[in-house]
């Protein structure tokens, strides 16, 4: 039986803009792999871009899953909120929060949706302003809640969870509060689409056939664990 591999991005095929070693090699010699990233600024189609270009062989958008187009299609295929309004990198589906902007008193039926890896302007000020969304009614949604990303020049920078255990540590509430969609939370959809694109490509085995490799425990061997996968931790990244 052929495996298939659910691969993290970051620190387990790309270092930045360098390849790490093995990794394009590796994408050549596999039939059924999927490329999943907790990023929620960019999209399937700008991650394969990207990967293409450090990486030297083609990774095709369809072998691409982010968090940031998971939570979008969710938002927009569930329908249930009256109101969806961005922090962070503004989707085109949604109208952003404005900080300056006055609070509905009742926000039952809103859903302020944070499309970040980190990038947040008027940090503060977002952070009362989404606070006082969630007291009045409102709930969050979050692509990842990882506390670092590594930048260009290999250092680390506060992550998106930052700004959610702020928010969250403002009002008093458990992390549990928030709904996160990419890996690390408790949400598995994400793990879930996966699988169904391994099943496009031909992949028949089962969840033990599964092959989760990523440099995180928090994230990616936490899904592989929620999901019957086989993990494997490298220590190439985080």
């Amino acid at each position: 039986m052929k495996k298939a591999y659910v691969l993290d991005k970051d620190g387990t095929l790309v270092n930045l803009d360098r390849p790490i070693d093995g990794a394009a090699d590796f994408l050549t010699q596999v039939d059924h792999y999927v490329v999943l990233t907790n990023t929620g600024e960019k999209s399937a189609s700008q991650v394969a871009e990207e990967l293409t270009r450090v990486m030297g062989v083609r990774v095709p958008p369809e072998r691409v899953l982010t968090a940031r187009d998971h939570m979008a299609t969710l938002l927009l295929r569930e329908g249930r909120f009256r109101a969806v309004k961005t922090v962070g990198v503004h989707h085109e589906a949604f109208a952003p929060l404005r900080w300056e902007d006055p609070v509905p008193e009742d926000c039952s039926g809103t859903c302020v949706a944070l499309f970040s890896d980190g990038r947040i302007d008027d940090y503060a000020e977002t952070i009362a302003a989404t606070a006082t969304h969630m007291r009045r009614g409102a709930v969050l949604y979050a692509t990842s809640v990882d506390r670092s990303v590594a930048q260009e020049d290999g250092s680390m920078r506060i992550g998106p969870g930052v700004f959610v255990r702020s928010v969250l540590a403002f009002l008093g509430l458990p992390l549990g509060a928030v709904r996160v969609f990419g890996k690390g939370g408790t949400d598995t959809s994400i793990g879930e689409l996966a699988v169904a694109t391994l099943r496009k490509q031909g992949f028949t085995g089962t969840s033990r056939e599964v092959h989760s490799v990523g440099d995180r425990f928090d994230t990616d061997v936490r899904l592989g664990n929620s999901l019957s996968w086989n993990t494997c931790l490298v220590e190439s990244g985080c």
